[in-house]
């Protein structure tokens, strides 16, 4: 899945206004985002991870100067599967969006609770039971910190940093398992700046994480950009009530507010356009999202 985002105050340029650049998107590859091509290892899904072809259609598209993309959030789970493959194409494609002015930042995906230990990650979690606890969660940003850390010593010389979509998925209290994420990307974030220095641009935290987060705020209030990714539509004509995505509960004000109060993280606010492309190229219509002051 490849979801467009407006970012109006993110990136800078010396050319004229016409030109500037503008937006950003997502770049997803997991087998369990169905409306997203998900069938990359197969050949049959969007591919820009693993079909050289459509690598090279990514490529031009993003480097098309009419389209304005500032930066690009992609996933790394190709690279735990196979490595010596793909990072031929990861490398084709942050050397021509790097020389061409465009950022890059690497992208976990994850949800709470979500696969049980038992099931899944018996080698790094012996929580049972579906406690509050039982969750792959922690253990796999191990090893999506270790993709990182493989990649900054890969391009040491280019601006780089982290992307954390992770989602509670089921109403109930796991703060366990947000409070080892929040000492993890701590952590993370302290070992990649002694690593790559003033190279390193941070972490930012997509929100909001689903039913009753209760995550370290701390952790938040670190985050270069806090990506509100609840978005206006036009199929929802209620963004504007009191219940609505600007005035409900931990809505677009309250996230904004939470920035002003710490560390003056950006707040990033989407906006709905389409429904999932049919053809796969999603980075060419879906939703947009407006960057707001700190």
């Amino acid at each position: 899945m490849l979801t467009l985002l407006v970012m109006l105050s993110a990136f800078t340029t010396t050319h004229s206004a016409d030109s500037r650049k503008l937006f950003g998107i997502y770049v997803y590859a997991e087998e369990t985002l169905a409306s997203s091509g998900y069938l990359n290892w197969d050949q049959l899904g969007c591919g820009v991870f693993t079909r050289p072809t459509r690598t090279d259609q990514f490529i031009q598209w993003f480097l098309d100067p009419a389209n304005r993309i500032g930066q690009l959030k992609i996933d790394v789970v190709p690279l735990f599967k196979k490595f010596d493959k793909s990072i031929v194409l990861y490398d084709y494609i942050i050397r021509n969006a790097t020389q061409a002015g465009i950022d890059v930042r690497f992208m976990e995906s994850n949800s709470i609770p979500g696969d049980e230990c038992s099931d899944n990650c018996a080698d790094t979690c012996t929580a049972k039971g579906g406690g509050s606890d039982d969750s792959c969660t922690p253990s796999y940003m191990d090893y999506f910190h270790s993709m990182v850390t493989r990649l900054l010593a890969r391009y040491p010389t280019l601006s780089l940093g982290a992307v954390y979509d992770i989602e509670q998925t089921t109403a109930g209290d796991f703060g366990p398992v947000w409070d080892q994420i929040a000492t993890k990307v701590t952590d993370y974030d302290s070992a990649a700046i002694k690593q790559h220095g003033n190279k390193w641009e941070g972490y930012s935290f997509i929100r909001p994480a689903g039913y009753q987060f209760s995550g370290d705020q701390t952790m938040l209030g670190g985050a270069n950009t806090i990506n509100y990714m609840k978005y206006f539509s036009p199929l929802d004509p209620t963004w504007n009530t009191t219940n609505g995505v600007i005035h409900e509960e931990n809505g677009i004000l309250d996230q904004i507010q939470f920035c002003k109060k710490n560390g003056g993280c950006k707040v990033q606010i989407g906006f709905e356009t389409s429904a999932e492309d049919p053809d796969c190229k999603t980075y060419q219509r879906t939703s947009l999202q407006l960057q707001s002051a700190k």
